[in-house]
């Protein structure tokens, strides 16, 4: 998948080329799904992975607000989150904000060393 971004530099400008070749930003996925680009990469993602993409990101967004890891207990919280974002088209801003309102984020609880 990391090929689809070739095409972008060390601080994210765009370049055709390096060291005077062209950019080969076309790869392959485990599934045997084949893409020339990053725009070809992306749909293939919502077409065929866009459920997997979405709980994937769910998982990571929600590991992070947390700072721990996703539970078995957290299943119900997953799924309640990728349902919201799935109600508003899946944009990104209500992702952020259906982690923040949810139950595990609101009860956290920071010990006072961590709090320093």
């Amino acid at each position: 998948m990391g090929f689809a971004f070739e095409n972008y530099d060390a601080i994210g400008r765009w370049r055709d080329q390096e060291k005077k070749l062209p950019i080969d930003a076309s790869g392959s996925l485990v599934r045997g799904q084949t893409f020339q680009n990053l725009a070809e990469l992306r749909n293939l993602l919502v077409r065929d992975m866009g459920d997997q993409f979405v709980k994937n990101l769910t998982e990571n967004l929600l590991t992070y607000a947390l700072g721990r890891g996703v539970e078995y207990s957290d299943k119900p919280t997953v799924e309640a989150i990728m349902r919201k974002a799935k109600a508003t088209g899946y944009r990104f801003q209500d992702l952020i904000l259906a982690v923040c309102e949810s139950v595990p984020f609101q009860k956290m609880r920071v010990s006072p060393k961590e709090a320093q």
